[in-house]
């Protein structure tokens, strides 16, 4: 009987401790916690310098408590510049841009909140990746699940690609004739990547001369003859422009080979691919290359000597010549007997050989 009444007291005791620590807001029973999970998104992962996006931080309390004093953190990474105007902060909270924090407060079970956060990516972040990360720094309870507390999403900055390409209206011109190189510019960069401070550099070389009233220089670029600098400034995605630089080939160039070079020379943001930023064109200007060689069979003759003379022309091309006359006036010490040739005939009086045959290359008359 007495064991009986034992239990009977204790059970008493126990339930007048429940009822105190119940009327205290604790309940042993169940014990209720808060479990804030944080998402994040962004509307685009592939931008380009100097656009807007617009980040999404979503908080919720999938806890069965209500939460109290929380603050999200959030603070922008560089390569970004806040954008007040364009973001959304909910009623009753407030962000501070400066530190990043989000400071939401209390947070019902079951309930959720969303801050829009609008940002301008930067100049001079082409190809960098910019991590955003977002996550609870302040509670006043303890989470049951610290593994959804932080979020993250990443966006890659495009690169423009300046492709280079340039031809040539005549590969064989003429002495004093007129040529017209045309020198392409394209972005070939992917996902709209604009290129700015575009600059393609063509120096005219030797043997040129620029022709700027025949040439074509499209709107809103300038060119410059003497450094060769052709500004283009801002190309966008898939824009091309074409420069028609029109010269003229210069005396005296005959039979040569020239060059001419255009190379991309400044570009504000990295090129995702430099190999295609040249191009180089050839021109051979018509004529040929004469070689002319002269020997003697007596380097010390004695008065009244005969001495022969021996003139080789040959020709190295890239042409046949045509029309060849080879000057070769005796001195006057010496008095003309005979001559001998191969082809042509010739005059002593004015010392002129005229070959009188088209050389194929490779080709030489005695």
């Amino acid at each position: 009987m007495k064991n009986t009444w034992a239990i009977v007291i204790l059970y008493v005791k126990t339930s007048l401790l429940s009822l105190v620590f119940s009327f205290m807001g604790i309940n042993f029973a169940s014990a209720q916690t808060t479990d804030i999970v944080i998402t994040k998104t962004v509307n685009d992962n592939s931008v380009n310098e100097g656009q807007s996006i617009l980040y999404t931080i979503e908080a919720e309390n999938d806890g069965d408590a209500d939460a109290t004093g929380l603050i999200i953190t959030d603070l922008l990474p560089t390569g970004l510049t806040f954008d007040l105007g364009n973001s959304t902060i909910p009623s009753g909270t407030t962000y501070d841009p400066l530190t990043g924090e989000w400071d939401i407060g209390d947070l019902d079970e079951d309930d959720d909140i969303e801050l829009e956060l609008a940002a301008t990516v930067d100049q001079g972040t082409a190809s960098n990746t910019i991590t955003n990360i977002a996550s609870v720094t302040s509670l006043g309870q303890t989470d049951s699940d610290l593994s959804n507390n932080t979020a993250s999403v990443d966006i890659l900055v495009n690169t423009p690609d300046i492709k280079v390409t340039k031809t040539v209206n005549k590969a064989n011109p003429k002495e004093g004739q007129s040529i017209i190189y045309t020198i392409k510019v394209k972005n070939e960069g992917t996902q709209s990547a604009l290129a700015s401070g575009l600059i393609v550099t063509d120096v005219l070389p030797s043997g040129l001369t620029f022709d700027l009233g025949n040439s074509t220089i499209p709107a809103g670029t300038t060119y410059d003859p003497i450094t060769g600098k052709w500004d283009i400034g801002t190309l966008l995605d898939n824009a091309s422009l074409n420069l028609k630089l029109v010269v003229t080939v210069d005396q005296n160039t005959a039979a040569s080979t020239i060059t001419n070079t255009a190379s991309v020379s400044s570009l504000d943001q990295p090129d995702s691919n430099s190999s295609n930023n040249t191009a180089s064109v050839d021109i051979v200007v018509k004529g040929s290359d004469l070689e002319i060689v002269k020997t003697v069979n007596n380097l010390n003759p004695n008065p009244g000597d005969v001495v022969t003379y021996t003139i080789v022309v040959t020709n190295l091309g890239p042409q046949k010549a045509k029309k060849i006359i080879i000057n070769d006036d005796l001195p006057s010490l010496v008095n003309f007997n005979s001559y001998t040739s191969t082809s042509g005939s010739y005059t002593q009086a004015n010392g002129e050989w005229d070959v009188d045959q088209n050389l194929k290359i490779g080709e030489s008359e005695t």
